[in-house]
């Protein structure tokens, strides 16, 4: 029913097929990563402590943040470049994000240095081990952009699916020779994905001749839009670790298990987007029709969320983490209803970042960004893991606000 209903809306246009391909391997790569995660995810939180496994969390958080040292904004305008012809703007961005990455590791270290003053030796080893790993693991993600840009989804099937079997399958394994230990663990989330990095970059620029066009206007977006992305990734991760250090690392792990599907749930909806990014980065305006594809997409999508979260979401938080979670349970389906209240913001965000457009990203990023930090920090200290969840659907309502006002203002064909 729902393809029919979009189809009816001139979904696409001509050529949907390479499209829908895209989806069902995004599709399918989702299903793997959400099968794998939710597998390691079983056997760490059985395996460690609620204080461990807030701080096996905490670490990946800090890790999360500091992600703004990577130039997180060419991932974005690289996949624009390619999608537009201009592959050798891969080759041109890689050396600088490579580079400005260290400057996260050197603050890993910082970190790593004084937990090890204060004798928590495991957090100690856990940021040492990511200070050396962070470079190679989020310094070397642009082949991702250019698979994008080039709509070869079947290539980032088999590659990122292959890394998130790995990984959690080793994790698997980790947690039984060493239970109660995430130094392990962390190793492996960063090491796996730092040698598919370090050859799919080097396979790459051998493939891309050296005289491969360079869109230098993309280059300079892409170094604009990396302080606003900066923002979104320090948004992403901020909640958490403001739970380990206003609340506990207990209530950390206690978010985290209330969270874990409904950010899983989100990427579906991020999945989507990626898959119409390279024809959005050339569509030449916001019609009406658009708006109308992005509403049915995610009003269907936004009421399956819903039905999830008050049928089958209980009994998947007990199941994945066991009784000792339950609490987390009504967190769980608020967060979920969060993710659904925010699908269409986040498919209209995708074409705002399609385009040349820093303005835009920034009044978004921004906005969104400070709203989140702010409402953190004012319900968290005084509501706990409620104001949590409460501060999430303010900064999902900022989203969905000040994404409509930059579409209509900025944007032709939406009246």
């Amino acid at each position: 029913m729902l393809k029919s209903i979009i189809l009816k809306t001139g979904l696409f246009g001509a050529g949907r097929r390479p499209l829908f391909r895209g989806a069902a391997c995004l599709f399918l790569l989702r299903v793997i990563q959400l099968g794998s995660a939710l597998a390691g995810t079983y056997f760490l939180a059985r395996s460690m402590g609620k204080n461990e496994f807030g701080e096996y969390n905490m670490v990946l958080n800090a890790v999360g943040i500091l992600t703004i040292f990577t130039l997180s904004g060419f991932n974005n305008s690289l996949m624009q470049a390619v999608a537009r012809g201009y592959e050798g703007t891969f080759r041109a961005g890689v050396p600088l994000a490579f580079a400005f990455s260290f400057i996260g590791s050197v603050i890993l270290f910082g970190m790593s240095a004084y937990y090890f003053v204060v004798e928590q030796t495991q957090m100690g080893w856990s940021l040492m081990v990511a200070a050396l790993l962070f470079p190679f693991a989020h310094g070397l993600v642009q082949w991702k952009s250019l698979v994008t840009g080039r709509a070869r989804f079947d290539q980032l099937l088999v590659h990122d699916g292959a890394s998130s079997i790995l990984t959690y399958g080793l994790i698997i394994l980790s947690v039984h020779w060493y239970p109660g230990d995430y130094v392990v663990p962390v190793t492996l989330t960063m090491f796996v994905p730092a040698l598919y990095n370090v050859g799919l970059t080097l396979l790459n620029l051998r493939t891309i001749p050296r005289e491969a066009p360079v869109e230098h206007q993309n280059l300079r977006y892409g170094l604009k839009t990396t302080l606003y992305s900066g923002l979104g990734a320090i948004g992403s991760n901020v909640d958490r670790v403001l739970l380990f250090f206003l609340l506990s690392p207990a209530a950390l792990a206690i978010f985290v298990a209330a969270g874990r599907i409904p950010d899983l749930l989100s990427g579906a909806i991020q999945d989507i987007s990626a898959v119409l990014a390279p024809r959005l980065s050339k569509h030449p305006a916001y019609t009406k029709r658009l708006d109308r594809i992005f509403s049915v997409l995610s009003l269907a999508y936004g009421a399956a969320i819903v039905v999830f979260a008050f049928s089958a979401l209980p009994k998947a938080v007990t199941l994945l983490f066991g009784d000792n979670y339950a609490e987390a349970i009504p967190y769980a389906q608020a967060l979920a209803c969060a993710v659904a209240m925010g699908s269409l913001a986040n498919l209209r965000f995708r074409y705002i970042r399609s385009k040349i457009d820093a303005r835009g990203f920034r009044d978004i990023t921004l906005v969104s960004s400070i709203v989140r930090l702010f409402a953190f920090l004012v319900l968290v200290p005084p509501f706990g893991l409620l104001g949590a969840v409460v501060a999430t659907f303010v900064y999902r309502l900022a989203l969905m606000v000040v994404t409509q006002v930059v579409i209509k203002r900025h944007y032709a064909g939406l009246a």
